[in-house]
């Protein structure tokens, strides 16, 4: 009993929590993409609840703004080329945005012009917590 203890309080020590990422989505033209701007525009930035978004302007006078009643809202000011902006995602779901200078909010949780999308996915389940169920199924056999 006291092996399978040591055994739980290790699993559990293994990784209780996702780590949490940085994603980069650069602003430039008219355009937000994950990628650089010598490679193909990729609008569609996926990443874990729990991850960071940091927007990070090519061009300047770009910003980046939520569409109205989504689970999760931001609105960053106007960006110079020595600033970011970053958010926080944690409620997974899809997030449309867009740049208020070149693009705009239809109302309804769709934008128009300069946007962009954020699909948030749930954290995956930790290492640690997946070991102490693998425990608990090995202990339940005896």
């Amino acid at each position: 009993m006291r092996r399978f203890v040591a055994l739980l309080a290790l699993a559990a020590c293994a990784g209780l929590a996702h780590a949490q990422a940085r994603v980069n989505v650069y602003v430039f033209d008219f355009s937000f993409s994950n990628q650089l701007p010598e490679f193909p525009v990729e609008s569609d930035t996926f990443v874990n609840a729990g991850d960071i978004v940091v927007w990070i302007p090519i061009h300047e006078f770009h910003n980046t703004v939520a569409a109205v009643g989504q689970d999760e809202y931001w609105n960053s000011p106007i960006l110079d080329l020595t600033d970011t902006f970053e958010y926080q995602f944690t409620i997974p779901g899809t997030y449309t945005y867009y740049c208020e200078p070149h693009g705009w909010d239809n109302g309804d949780g769709t934008v128009g012009g300069m946007t962009g999308r954020i699909i948030v996915l749930p954290a995956p389940a930790s290492l640690g917590l997946l070991a102490m169920a693998g425990l608990l199924g090995v202990r339940r056999r005896r």
